[in-house]
């Protein structure tokens, strides 16, 4: 078929581009090589069946499209020359230069070469900034000057047509309506203070990120926004799933301007090594067609003719008959670390150099498979870091929805653990956040349930793991699969909707976390089965309403059995708190109202608690909860120091102790029918029984083989099973952390995910059993021989010795030397899980930022109501005795109340005693106090009533306030004059420098 074409009108081929609108059309040219499209002059008359082209070609159709544009009409618009004339004029496109005020703008009404909406943004911007009287408009004859030029140029560039006088150039219109704004780029000034960026806005891109970096409207997330803007337009383009047929190129490329060989390598198994990505991309920029399986594929760079060189695989399932090469299964990652997964035929080529050109059999690449069991804060972090590294992880969870533990239901599925509908968390946002994915700014700082499963929504949905995560699902066995030995796989039996299918895994991450079975122990409980009452496990209980009313005694000083004791404490007629060995307690809220953990959980500290006795530390500790409430007087007094057992979060516990509503009693020895006998010999009437006696670490669905886990559940650093034959199987989260649990379970499965690669090696068997039997000989020792705290663990100790597995510990010394602010901060400031993403494999380039700024999400949603007036909290008194000046800080406005304290007894004898007046600090200022440079308060001297003795002090008769004196206001009284003293006379004035008047500087 023949196509026919017409060249362009508007002049000579080499400008046409410039002086016509073009047209984008990626499809159009195959279109028309193909015969699916003809190109045809104007059409000159329509028949009844047929078109009538201007050639004189004749052709029968049967539909009419018309692309020819679209009318500008404004129809609710007067008619009205003084507002908009018939050629439609606008300055800049925005303003009708006629209007005595410029409150009306036409946005967006042009053709820009480029986007539409930067340059709609950017005219609503501008004219924001003129409605509000903040830039000007020339005057009407400047305007319509500026008009005309504008049409003279736009009818000498596109053919003197009219349909083109609002096409304008992208840059330039951009720039020119920054430049009305004052936000254009200033080329030259950043090309002194931040040249990358310089570079980036003149050679890259021009996108509306460079008119926010500055003037109104300024963004300070903008520069990133560029400098990174080449990454957002690459990522959507390295997701193409590899096919076999286009990779027939041998394994082996010359880099002719290096004199290098680039060998890839792939074998079954696990890697020793990882490519150098840094050096790959520099090839792949220069060209090469090259692929690297993250983890899997080696890729060396060598000067030599020898350049072949293999990895020992641990295991081989074929070999090459040439060069006895193996060949397995690998997972494919390009270097940008983006997930992918695909089949892959590939030649290897061989270690020698008398066997260049030969090559492997074909190789089949598979990506890893990984069951996750458990879709609560450990199965989620699991699932992510298994994305991240290239494998495929499938969750199975036996419930309908995420959060595990987290989760509040009023009535729980059988055998699920349940929370309290007032929980909140222990650990603030802070130092609990997922290392790569901050809380949100505005969330409290210690989080309710709610909040808590809002942020884990987020993350899942951030991420995209919710498809990765099979619900209502039950593990039913996790086995060894028979070749276990060279494979490494697992069988694992699910149960969904009643009917059970069998998995094969390459590794399985146990997420299902310590509180899978309540530890329950009656027997330990005599005539527990005579009580008549109730009694329960406190993850049954739900809210306190169904305990109104009743005495009731709570077993256990755990988190939970403080919590439950004080919420049933409120509606209760009284309730017992039953405890054997007393407990430490400490409070959410530390010291200048700060978070305990971003307080305590310093680098900082860490290093002095490594060189102070422990004794030392346990003196400190001790004196400072006492200094909150004396526990022995409190009936809470252990048995234990506080660094030999676990403390116990109580905020209100001594406030419900004090008034009553709780009392602590010692171990319960007996229940009768209707009462509990304690151990030192009283007995109370109850009606019900919380049992807070924690929970029993369970595995039901793995075999009863020691093999796979002994009766003790050793595990290397509380992860690897030192069994196995193959380090596939790894427990998440199966630790107590004095801290945390999110951030130490995300870096275990970072962990874990690098063992699973090749790409970090475990020890020998036997090192791995010493190693748990010296962390056990440790933890006995420290905490108070109890074997229910071996798996406790110090959380920054603990963090960085799972860091230093995986390579990703913070290096203070190298920090120090480069990023001086960001050392201070990892060494003083709070050890959160931002630190652990500044190096090393899982980099996240947002990690220092959020490191900067913890401390303002930490501030921010506790400052929700301003000051009124800054530094009215901070007053300065004058003393008057021996020349000196003595400054008085105090916490707040309220400092001196209309109750007699000690601090306003003493202000008052520092002003001169006489009677006793107190005075409640207004927020203004008060009278007579001057604005000092430092922002703080100085009082003038009051003047002393009449009959006031001159130099002597009040005695604390004096100093209780008289009704009087309380219920009235004081009378005003005039200033002293400058320079005299109302108690020495004026002769004192020479002997003493005179106060400054209010206002003073």
């Amino acid at each position: 078929m023949r196509t026919l074409t017409r060249a362009p009108s508007h002049r000579p081929l080499f400008c046409s581009v410039l002086s016509h609108r073009t047209v984008l059309s990626d499809d159009l040219p195959i279109h028309l090589i193909t015969g699916r499209v003809l190109m045809k002059p104007h059409v000159r008359e329509l028949t009844g069946t047929s078109a009538i082209f201007e050639d004189g070609t004749e052709e029968n159709i049967d539909a009419v499209v018309f692309a020819t544009g679209y009318a500008w009409t404004l129809p609710f618009v007067e008619n009205d020359s003084a507002i908009l004339d018939r050629q439609r004029s606008l300055f800049k496109l925005v303003f009708p230069p006629q209007l005595a005020k410029p409150t009306l703008a036409f946005i967006g009404m042009f053709q820009p070469k480029g986007a539409l909406i930067p340059s709609a943004e950017l005219q609503s911007r501008w004219t924001v900034q003129v409605f509000k009287g903040q830039k000007q408009l020339p005057s009407e004859n400047d305007m319509m000057a500026d008009i005309a030029r504008g049409r003279r140029k736009m009818e000498k560039e596109f053919m003197e047509s009219s349909g083109q006088r609002h096409h304008v150039s992208y840059i330039d219109y951009m720039d020119e309506i920054a430049s009305q704004l004052g936000v254009k780029p200033n080329l030259f000034s950043l090309l002194f203070w931040d040249t990358k960026l310089a570079k980036e806005i003149f050679y890259g891109p021009c996108t509306s990120y460079q008119y926010r970096l500055q003037g109104p409207g300024k963004w300070t997330g903008a520069r990133k926004a560029i400098l990174t803007q080449r990454d957002r337009m690459r990522k959507p383009l390295r997701a193409r799933v590899i096919q076999p047929s286009e990779f027939s190129s041998p394994d082996v490329f010359w880099n002719q301007s290096s004199n290098k060989f680039l060998t890839v390598i792939i074998l079954e198994g696990w890697a020793t090594e990882q490519a150098d990505l840094s050096q790959v991309h520099s090839l792949l920029l220069r060209g090469l067609a090259i692929f690297a399986a993250k983890g899997y594929v080696m890729a060396s760079l060598q000067k030599t003719n020898c350049a072949f060189k293999t990895m020992k695989s641990p295991s081989h399932s074929q070999e090459c008959s040439t060069c006895s090469k193996s060949r397995g299964h690998v997972a494919i990652t390009w270097p940008t670390g983006l997930y992918m997964k695909g089949t892959l035929e590939k030649r290897v080529a061989c270690d020698s150099v008398d066997q260049v050109g030969k090559t492997h059999p074909s190789v089949d690449i598979k990506v890893k498979k990984i069951a996750v069991i458990g879709a609560g804060i450990c199965g989620l972090g699991a699932i992510k870091c298994c994305l991240d590294e290239g494998l495929e992880p499938l969750c199975f969870e036996k419930s309908n929805d995420i959060g595990g533990l987290w989760r509040y239901e009023e009535t729980p599925e059988c055998g699920r653990p349940g929370i309290y509908r007032s929980l909140t968390s222990n650990t603030s946002k802070e130092m609990m956040a997922f290392s790569d994915y901050p809380f949100p700014d505005h969330f409290p700082n210690y989080l309710h349930n709610t909040k808590v499963m809002q942020y884990l929504r987020m993350y899942a949905k951030h991420f995209g793991l919710m498809e990765h995560i099979q619900f209502q699902s039950k593990v039913c066995s996790v086995r060894k699969r028979p070749e276990f030995s060279s494979s490494g796989q697992w069988d694992v039996v699910v149960e969904t909707d009643g009917q059970q299918n069998t998995y094969v895994f390459d590794g399985v991450m146990v997420c299902s976390g310590h509180y899978t079975e309540k530890h329950l122990p009656l027997q330990d409980f005599a005539g527990i089965e005579k009580f008549r009452g109730r009694y329960l496990h406190s993850w049954e209980y739900k809210h306190p309403d169904s305990f109104v009313g009743k005495r009731v005694v709570v077993v256990g000083i755990g988190n939970s059995g403080a919590d439950v004791a004080g919420e049933i404490g409120r509606v209760a007629e009284q309730v017992f708190l039953s405890t054997r060995r007393g407990a430490w307690t400490w409070f959410r809220v530390w010291d200048n109202g700060n978070p305990v953990d971003t307080t305590l959980f310093t680098r900082y500290n860490r290093t002095l608690n490594k060189f102070t006795p422990k004794f030392l530390i346990n003196r400190w500790m001790e004196n400072k909860l006492n200094a909150k409430f004396n526990h022995a007087n409190y009936g809470l007094q252990p048995k234990h120091r506080f660094l030999n057992y676990q403390s116990t979060f109580g905020d209100d516990l001594p406030n419900h102790i004090i008034t009553g509503r709780v009392l602590v009693k010692p171990n319960v020895k007996e229940f009768s029918a209707t009462s509990a006998i304690f151990e030192d010999g009283t007995e109370e009437d109850i009606d019900a029984v919380v049992f807070s006696t924690g929970y029993s670490l369970s595995f039901p669905f793995l075999d009863d083989d020691s093999a796979i886990l002994d009766s003790q559940h050793s595990m290397f650093k509380f992860v690897f099973p030192p069994q196995l034959e193959k380090p596939t199987l790894a427990f998440i989260g199966i630790l107590h952390p004095v801290g945390a649990i999110i951030p130490t379970s995300e870096i275990q499965s970072r962990w874990a995910v690098s063992v699973f690669k090749g790409l970090k090696k475990l020890p020998s068997e036997s090192d791995m059993m010493a190693s748990i039997a010296r962390r056990r000989k440790k933890t006995a020792k420290e905490f108070a021989g109890s074997s229910r705290f071996l798996c406790r663990v110090n959380y920054i100790d603990y963090m960085d010795e799972i860091a230093s597995e995986l390579g990703v510990k913070p290096n203070l010394f190298s920090l120090l030397l480069r990023d001086t602010e960001l050392a201070k901060e990892i060494f003083y400031g709070p050890c959160t899980p931002y630190q652990y993403r500044l190096q090393g494999p899982g980099k996240w380039t947002g990690a220092r930022k959020a490191i900067l700024t913890q401390r303002d999400r930490i501030l921010k949603p506790l400052r929700t109501r301003m000051p009124p007036t800054p530094g009215i909290s901070w007053v300065t008194f004058v003393q008057r005795s021996q020349e000196n000046d003595f400054l008085g800080r105090f916490g707040d406005e309220r400092s001196l109340h209309a109750t007699p304290s000690p601090v306003g007894v003493h202000a008052w004898r520092l002003l001169g005693g006489g009677s006793c007046r107190v005075t409640k600090f207004s927020p203004r200022a008060p009278r007579g106090a001057a604005r000092q440079p430092d922002g703080r308060l100085r009082l003038a001297r009051l003047p002393r009533p009449s009959g006031a003795p001159g130099r002597q002090r009040a005695s604390a008769s004096r100093c209780v306030p008289t009704a009087e004196n309380n219920n009235n206001k004081p009378a005003r009284s005039g200033r002293a004059p400058r320079g005299a003293d109302p108690e020495r006379g004026a002769g004192a004035a020479g002997r003493r420098r005179p106060l400054p008047e209010a206002g003073a500087g």
